[in-house]
């Protein structure tokens, strides 16, 4: 039996300095990854970014499904999510789509378990719930029933110094 867990802190700086087996965030279709946790790892770790562009720009049939790239540094894995079709700002339009979100992540969990064979550490933001505009209590719950075997820390994005999120080092 998995656990699940919330703390403040910065993803991507968890996932660089090895903390997680894995960590996946929300993508759209049209392979941008400019703004928000994207823009991040679009800037950090541009090959999550490259992956992301091996697909084709604006494929609807990407929703619910990944592209993946293996941290050189540590061996973890960054999952780009297909998460939502298109992406924007207006507010109250909700561009996460929770069946997709459900679907990329068991299918990242699959992935992840038929290349490590373990109970798993993985990192997870509030997928499709910033610019996504999603609900965070019903991503909570599918992430709580995708990953119910393994080790799931949802980091809430806490830029400032020190890390809440400290508390895993």
């Amino acid at each position: 039996m998995g656990s699940y867990r919330e703390i403040k802190g910065d993803l991507l700086h968890l996932f660089d300095k090895g903390f997680f087996d894995a960590i996946g965030h929300g993508a759209n279709c049209f392979c941008t990854m400019g703004s928000g946790i994207a823009g991040q790892i679009h800037k950090k770790f541009p090959g999550a970014y490259e992956e992301d562009c091996h697909t084709i720009k604006g494929d609807k049939s990407k929703l619910g499904s990944f592209t993946y790239w293996p941290n050189p540094k540590n061996g973890s894995i960054l999952y780009n999510l297909y998460t939502q079709y298109n992406y924007g700002r207006k507010v109250g339009n909700q561009y996460a789509d929770y069946k997709a979100i459900r679907e990329a992540l068991e299918g990242m969990r699959d992935h992840m378990h038929e290349k490590l064979k373990r109970t798993l550490e993985i990192g997870l933001p509030q997928i499709g719930c910033g610019l996504g505009q999603g609900d965070w209590k019903i991503v909570k719950q599918i992430i709580r029933d995708v990953f119910h075997k393994d080790n799931v820390t949802a980091v809430i994005f806490d830029p400032s110094p020190p890390y809440q999120s400290q508390k895993l080092m």
